[in-house]
């Protein structure tokens, strides 16, 4: 089951700008982890590995557009929308798991974590 966060009160055109600037930002920092991981010669693969943390820093970038300032509430939805947006496209997009042969034998299943 997952989580939803409601938006704070805004205008509904905000409200779809935000929107797609989380997106955009979110499909953006997944693409760039899997091509850092690619660089490096590691697969792309299990769950996802940004932070809430990190997508609050993600915040100003996403939004440099806009002519008012976010609000509090609208800086901490962003923040948690980009970061739920990133991990959707992150686990749609990842590196397919090795077969049990290629992985020493061992079984592999990822299970998807939904916070409560």
């Amino acid at each position: 089951m997952s989580r939803t966060f409601s938006p704070p009160a805004m205008t509904p055109a905000r409200l779809r700008t935000l929107a797609e600037a989380a997106a955009e930002s979110g499909a953006r920092w997944a693409k760039t982890e899997r091509e850092a991981l690619h660089a490096e010669g590691r697969r792309a693969e299990g769950g996802w590995p940004g932070t809430l943390s990190q997508a609050r820093n993600r915040v100003s970038g996403a939004v440099a557009r806009l002519a008012a300032p976010l609000s509090y509430e609208e800086a901490a939805w962003l923040a948690r929308t980009i970061y739920d947006c990133a991990r959707r496209e992150w686990l749609a997009d990842r590196d397919p798991p090795l077969d049990a042969s290629a992985a020493g034998g061992a079984a592999h299943r990822e299970e998807e974590w939904v916070a409560e």
